[in-house]
């Protein structure tokens, strides 16, 4: 399980992520377009984070004093 420290960082970044997805209403339509793929690519990158930081998180050794 991460730290809390990086737990409250995590949820800080969904909540700005949260911000930045709701802002594609107010977006012309060529722009929602790229504003989708950008969503969906930060999407993946926060996923891959979540599954790396709980593989550190269970990791025996230094790696775990580290995280």
């Amino acid at each position: 399980m991460p730290t809390p420290k990086i737990e409250a960082e995590q949820e800080r970044v969904q909540a700005k992520f949260a911000e930045f997805k709701a802002g594609a209403k107010s977006l012309a339509t060529d722009v929602r377009i790229e504003h989708a793929r950008q969503v969906d690519d930060l999407e993946q990158r926060m996923n891959a984070t979540k599954v790396k930081l709980k593989e550190l998180s269970e990791a025996d050794g230094p790696v775990n004093n580290f995280v």
